[in-house]
This record gives structure tokens, C-alpha cells and sequence, in this order.
């Protein structure tokens, strides 16, 4: 692996600097001419040297995530730090960060070349070659792209709320979730991440991401008349998230109406299609078009993975009628606004 990717990289070096070495029609180049050289050759060959960069990774970590998918997008303080290990990827979004390389080779791919310890390129994507080791320091507040399974340590936001603790599987979306702006706790120290959501609060956060997601903030604010969800009702009604109003908003929303309603607040280009989910594979869902049409479009793209298997439920199945949890509500709408979140898998 270490000797494939070096000669990728040589190569690369080699193919940037070729147009500079010879002149169009000179002795050392009688028949090629620089146009040719900058304007087809070079873009098709850096074209193939990605596709086997690609194929190489594949070929030495099948049994990992790839470099392109598998990935979560972190935000950082000052302190916080990164381990990586064989086959993981990161990019640097935002902020500043070092890479100290303990041992092996990293190569920066949007470079093609091996790459020794020291500052971060902002928008680099760094691989970490086989039996290779690697710490990023971040300097300053950063946004990151990094491998799922990379460990991330130091730094990071404690929780403000006191049933929200490290070790719960639902830990970090909640806590991600909270930072973005995206969830409140029930109080200001308490989050329920057990309890069920009711109607008028999906009617508030689906109407919430709607208008962050096409105007870019959130302005909407509690009804100070009547009840207080009066003024999400009435937006998800005129953006055509909802036909009307329902009868009683403070009962618990089941899972299928949770997200038909919440599948209107993206437009259909934010479910882009990255899992094998066949027609008819969801093994309880028997229904056709309407909410279980939105629920596909979630399992497709990688929003929702459904049950896993045990107490009734067979591994993926949906469960249209039971209530949906606010700790699952946090893990999907971070799903929702963040591609880099979202699960790779598929049903046979």
C-alpha cells in the first residue's frame, strides 16, 4: 500500500510539472504540442491517478469505511485532538490544526504527495496510509471532516444537561445537536431523552429547519396569543409542510407521521439516494406512496436505519405506529443538515 500510494504521488509530481519542461516543437519535444499537453493530457491522466488512488484504498482496507463516505463533520475548540490510524481521512474545513505523524506515511490526496508533520492545509484531504499513526492538535476553533472511527478527544462541549451523559449511544448527537442550536432541554438541565415527542413540538422543529435551511436563520418565535406552537402551525401551513390543522397537538407523534411531516422541511435534492434499500425491503412497512414513501427516502439516505433487531422488531424494521424518542429526533435532524452524519448501509 505505502509503495502504491508513493508512486501515485510521484506520479502526480511528475504530470504537474511536465508542461514546464519542454517547450511546444522544440528538439526534446518535436510533436506534442503545450496545448495538448495542458488542455487534455494532464486533466485525463490526474483523472485516472484519482481513480486508482481510489481503487488502491479500496483494494488494502475493503473492510473499512471508503475515503468518501463514513465520515462526520466535528466542530472543535482550541485543545481538542485527533488520533488517527490506517485508512482514516480527514479535511480541515475551517479554523487551524497540526499533524504530528508518529509513524508510517500521510498522504495529502488533493496534493498526491507524502506529507511530513507540521500546519494543516484548509479543504486537504489527508489519508492515512497502512500501519501509519497520526495525532491532529487543533490550534483553534476548527470544523473538521473526519473518519467516523476516528477518536476524537479533549476539547469538546460538556453536557448541559444532567441525564445526557458519555457512554449513551445517543451522547453525541444530543450534545451536537444542542451546540448547533438545532434542540432545548425540556429545562435548562434536563433533556428526556427518553420521553416521546409530541405533535406541536415536530410541528416546531420541522418548521425550525425549514426556515434555517432556506433563509439561513431562525426567526421564528413562540405565539405570544393562544398556544404557543400557533406560529409553527401557521408557517409549516402556508410553506405547504402540513394541509391543515390537526386536532389535538399534544398527543405523541408516531414515527410515520413524524416523518412525513419532517421529510417536507428539506427540499427532495437533500435526499440524495447513498443505500441499496430496495422497494418492499422495510419488513414491516406493507403500505405504498404517502408517509411510507418518506420513509424510504430516509433509509436511502441515510437518515434512518431503523430498529435493530429484538423486542418484536426484526433488524431495520420501522415500527410506523410506536412513538419516536427525543434522543432520536436529535440524531436525525442532525442526519438532516449534515450529509457527512449520515449512515452507510444496505438491505438485502
Amino acid at each position: 500500500m505505502k509503495k502504491r500510494i508513493l508512486s501515485l504521488a510521484l506520479c502526480l509530481i511528475l504530470l504537474i510539472s511536465a508542461g514546464s519542461v519542454y517547450a511546444a516543437g522544440s528538439a526534446e519535444d518535436p510533436l506534442i504540442s503545450i496545448s495538448y499537453i495542458n488542455g487534455t493530457f494532464i486533466p485525463r491522466m490526474m483523472s485516472a491517478v484519482k481513480a486508482m488512488l481510489s481503487d488502491a484504498m479500496e483494494e488494502h482496507f475493503p473492510d473499512k469505511e471508503t475515503p468518501v463516505s463514513g465520515m462526520v463533520t466535528e466542530k472543535l475548540p482550541a485543545g481538542g485532538s485527533i488520533s488517527l490510524s490506517t485508512g482514516q481521512t480527514l479535511i480541515l474545513l475551517s479554523g487551524s490544526a497540526r499533524l504530528d505523524i508518529s509513524s508510517g506515511d500521510v498522504v495529502d490526496a488533493t496534493l498526491g504527495s507524502v506529507v511530513t508533520s507540521g500546519a494543516l492545509k484548509a479543504n486537504h484531504r489527508y489519508i492515512v496510509c497502512e500501519n501509519a499513526s497520526a495525532a491532529v492538535s487543533i490550534l483553534s476553533d476548527a470544523l473538521v471532516c473526519v473518519s467516523a472511527s476516528a477518536e476524537i478527544s479533549g476539547g469538546k462541549s460538556s453536557s448541559p444537561f444532567t441525564d445526557v451523559s458519555e457512554g449513551q449511544w445517543w451522547y453525541a448527537d444530543i450534545i451536537k445537536a444542542w451546540e448547533n442550536g438545532l434542540i432545548n432541554g425540556i429545562t435548562s438541565s434536563t433533556y428526556e431523552p427518553k420521553g416521546n415527542l409530541s405533535l406541536s413540538q415536530t410541528i416546531k422543529l420541522t418548521a425550525c429547519i425549514h426556515q434555517l435551511y432556506h433563509e439561513g436563520s431562525i426567526t421564528l418565535r413562540n405565539s405570544s396569543n393562544g398556544p404557543w406552537y400557533q406560529s409553527y402551525v401557521d408557517y409549516c401551513i402556508k410553506q405547504g409542510i402540513i394541509p391543515g390543522s390537526f386536532g389535538s397537538y399534544s398527543q405523541s407523534v408516531t414515527r410515520r407521521q413524524f416523518v412525513e411531516i419532517f421529510h417536507a422541511a428539506l427540499p427532495e435534492s437533500e435526499y440524495k439516494v447513498i443505500n441499496s434499500i430496495p422497494d418492499g425491503a422495510i419488513g414491516d412497512i406493507t403500505a405504498e406512496g404517502g408517509w411510507a414513501d418518506c420513509v424510504y427516502d430516509f433509509y436511502r439516505a441515510g437518515i434512518l436505519t431503523g430498529y435493530t433487531a429484538g423486542n418484536g422488531y426484526a433488524a431495520h424494521d420501522f415500527g410506523a405506529e410506536s412513538s419516536i424518542t427525543r434522543a432520536e429526533v436529535a440524531t436525525i435532524m442532525n442526519r438532516m443538515l449534515d450529509r457527512g452524519a449520515r449512515v452507510y448501509f444496505s438491505i438485502e
